[in-house]
């Protein structure tokens, strides 16, 4: 059983001497300058990223307590009762520990109700805010509409997206808050898009970052002790100065935006077009468009990855070239393997219909290869990347290593191959620079390879 609420406790009964002293944490609490403007922020998906004891998980329990009473400040919460919910890494850290426990500190005493068994807490006005942890199924996300989630660190993204779905109906608020130890992951490549709310026009996602020293709380002791025995500066950085960085493990460090990604530009009618295919069934057909200059620099200018047919892609590409002649059409080796019903390959396909690719290199360490040389271009200033290619660069910032899980890491040295996740544009790149086309006018002659067909009475 929960603990039963006041039948009439309210903002409006009693003197306002009582009303004070009831909420008197509440009306005392006054928010440093991160904090405020946290509370500020106008977009639907609000962030706090902060170092070490930055104030974010008080911030955010004030912001959930002001909606729950309908007193926020500055934010257009519908008026109570709304359906809040709170998550974070555990149980044991959200319901025992410190986010539940800052609740119950901060609201007046008979003014909620807790229910274990749904770890949920009910305020009078019939609010209530939800418990949850990360380690969940994904399904006891679902099935209920809410007016905000809070995400308390940083949330695995496939929890993100079904929380997302949980305030779609409601047009509902979401906020995160942590300190960024996972580098530039998903969560960095969201805060940094350029989403917008579809009803207002505005940026979808706002963003605070705060330092251990924005806190005029912290005594100077925290931080020397956090110094003393974080030997990392990159995750240092992160834990004083709420920094996101670069974990190690990410494979094109090189890679940096200010340099290696430019503003669209007409393609001179002189230079080389290339276009390079990394090819599937069931995954999007991920394809680079390049150019190549007299100087062999690349220029990749477009990108195409949609789940689509052979024909459709094929259409796509005569598009993308302009009615260019293609010089050099990579397609990975795989698609050269005939399917096993029809009896004809990918690379057969793309033949029929005018693209006449040849098979990427292959054999043994020939992505590690691709891999280096793609580096080698990034470092010499020889592949620059047009900012409308944001596919492409959303995954050359995530590309990372592979790794063995955390009990079998100190066991192997490291993985020398990359995680197979949202890579396929990054694999069509390394198959184009690995090929190290080179400049040759349009006015040179190219024979067109011959196509046999596997059946000549059908001539397919």
């Amino acid at each position: 059983m929960g603990r039963k609420p006041k039948d009439k406790f309210d903002l409006s009964f009693g003197s306002q001497q009582d009303i004070f002293e009831q909420y008197k944490k509440i009306f005392e609490f006054t928010p440093h300058e991160k904090q405020l403007e946290f509370l500020k922020l106008p977009n639907r998906v609000r962030v706090f990223a902060a170092a070490n004891r930055g104030g974010k998980t008080t911030i955010a329990t004030m912001d959930f307590i002001y909606a729950a009473l309908g007193i926020h400040p500055f934010q257009d919460y519908p008026p109570p009762p709304l359906r809040l919910r709170v998550i974070g890494p555990s149980f044991d850290l959200v319901v025992n520990k410190h986010h539940l426990p800052r609740f119950l500190e901060i609201l007046p005493k008979g003014s909620w109700s807790w229910s274990a068994e749904k770890r949920m807490l009910e305020l009078f006005n019939g609010t209530t805010i939800e418990f949850m942890s990360y380690d969940q199924e994904l399904q006891k996300f679902s099935a209920v509409s809410l007016h905000a989630v809070w995400f308390d660190e940083e949330p695995p993204e496939r929890v993100f997206n079904e929380n997302l779905m949980r305030v779609i109906d409601t047009r509902g608020k979401l906020l995160l808050t942590f300190t960024p130890l996972h580098g530039m992951n998903w969560l960095y490549q969201l805060i940094h898009s350029d989403k917008t709310d579809p009803v207002t026009g505005e940026p979808l996602v706002g963003l605070v970052t705060a330092s251990i020293w924005d806190n005029p709380h912290v005594p100077l002791e925290e931080v020397e002790m956090i110094k003393a025995f974080c030997r990392d500066p990159d995750e240092l950085a992160a834990r004083l100065e709420g920094k996101f960085f670069t974990r190690a493990g990410l494979i094109y460090k090189e890679f940096d935006r200010r340099f290696h990604v430019v503003d669209p530009f007409p393609i001179p009618e002189d230079w080389m077009i290339c276009i390079s295919i990394d090819h599937h069934v069931r995954n999007p057909q991920a394809v680079i468009f390049a150019a190549i200059d007299p100087d062999d620099n690349i220029w990749v200018y477009d990108e195409f990855y949609e789940h689509a047919l052979v024909p459709e892609v094929c259409k796509a590409i005569k598009e993308k070239t302009m009615g260019r002649k293609i010089a050099l059409a990579i397609i990975d080796v795989n698609a050269a393997t005939p399917d096993a019903i029809t009896g004809k390959s990918a690379k057969t396909e793309y033949w029929q219909h005018g693209i006449y690719v040849v098979p990427a290199k292959k054999g043994k360490g020939s992505v590690l290869e691709g891999i280096a040389k793609v580096r080698d271009y990034f470092v010499k200033g020889k592949l620059k990347i047009f900012s409308n290619c944001r596919e492409t660069i959303r995954q050359i910032e995530i590309y990372r290593w592979a790794e063995y899980s955390t009990k079998m890491r100190d066991r192997h040295d490291p993985k020398e191959a990359p995680l197979k996740k949202e890579d396929h544009l990054c694999d069509s790149l390394r198959m184009l620079v690995h090929a190290e086309p080179k400049y040759r006018p349009p006015s040179m002659t190219v024979t067109k390879p011959h196509y046999e067909p596997l059946f000549k009475k059908t001539g397919y």
